[in-house]
């Protein structure tokens, strides 16, 4: 016999910036999935949107964009999967053996709150073992999509909700997802890392290291823990089996994280040089979480090499990481400014 949680994400239009990344900034609704699951989502978002800011014309592809968002990266090394079915049939019930995505004005007859953009609700077994979770977008809210900063009506005057602009559906799905998944807001705990799963609204736009962090930890698989790259210089590596899946690679790569501070302006030469890793692979993140350069054999025969000018101030992540899934090996990762 399955009851209901109801896990609310109350998401006001608040816009919040992320600080440094950490390990320990996740938390769990306190369900998971069974080992094995295939998570079929059925998408019944109704008619067609128009076309959106980012060119999307239909809110099924905005589902879809989002579990494709969590399938390439924290769902690569754990024993779940996304899959989604656009314009399903069906009624947009509770507890029918389905898990269901669309609009409505209520949360199967209960009032959404004032600032709640989206709720889900999952069904479970005994032992907090997920059977079904269904997830409702209030359609009583202004919805676009596109990426970045959240959008700020410039016609109103300060942070009213006549200044408001719409709100990005993805970054909704994308956290209301990771509720499906069985993750929580961090914030409500005390927490402050970079995470799309804040209870607020914020400018993040994607599913960061946070949130794969989250996911690695739920199921029990080595997480990636971010190390600290300063001061320019030389570091030495080493990828094995106990590394984490490389977050922003296809396959189960195994990858090593650096994080440095970055001043707009600045030009960052990075370098990841071989030694017994047989062919390095450098992916660079920007201080929104999004891939801002990768490279494989910039560097002169194997070894990587990724230049760039640092466009914002904030934290960069380097992924180091082999071209093949069975790479393991020593490496040495040199940084330099200027």
């Amino acid at each position: 016999m399955s009851r209901r949680a109801w896990v609310l994400a109350v998401l006001t239009a608040v816009v919040v910036t992320g600080a440094t990344y950490s390990v320990k900034a996740f938390t769990f609704t306190g369900l998971r999935w069974p080992n094995g699951s295939v998570i079929s989502l059925k998408i019944k978002m109704g008619a067609g949107s128009g076309r959106l800011i980012d060119g999307k014309t239909h809110w099924d592809q905005t589902v879809v964009a989002s579990a494709t968002q969590w399938n390439s990266t924290a769902l690569k090394g754990v024993p779940i999967r996304l899959t989604t079915v656009r314009n399903a049939s069906g009624s947009k019930k509770g507890n029918d053996g389905r898990n269901s995505i669309f609009f409505a004005r209520t949360v199967f007859g209960r009032a959404f709150g004032a600032n709640t953009l989206g709720v889900t609700a999952p069904w479970f077994f005994a032992g907090n073992v997920t059977s079904e979770a269904d997830i409702v977008i209030n359609s009583k809210k202004n919805f676009n999509s596109y990426r970045g900063a959240r959008l700020i009506d410039t016609t109103g005057v300060g942070s009213t909700p006549a200044a408001r602009g719409p709100v990005d559906i993805m970054r909704v799905l994308i956290h209301e997802i990771g509720h499906l998944l069985g993750l929580n807001h961090p914030d409500q705990v005390g927490q402050r890392q970079a995470t799309i799963m804040k209870s607020s609204v914020s400018n993040t736009d994607r599913v960061l290291i946070d949130d794969i962090n989250g996911m690695y930890r739920l199921y029990r698989v080595p997480i990636c823990r971010v190390k600290a790259f300063n001061a320019p210089g030389a570091r030495n590596g080493n990828l094995t089996n106990t590394d984490c899946i490389a977050p922003h690679r296809p396959g189960t790569k195994r990858g090593d994280l650096y994080s440095f501070t970055g001043t707009a302006g600045q030009v960052h030469t990075i370098t990841m040089t071989r030694g017994t890793l047989a062919d390095p692979f450098l992916v660079v993140l920007g201080p929104n979480g999004g891939k801002l350069s990768q490279n494989n054999n910039g560097g002169g025969g194997k070894n990587a090499r990724v230049r760039f000018t640092a466009g914002t101030t904030g934290k960069y992540t380097i992924e180091a990481t082999a071209s093949a899934n069975t790479d393991r090996g020593t490496y040495t990762l040199r940084r330099t400014v200027g």
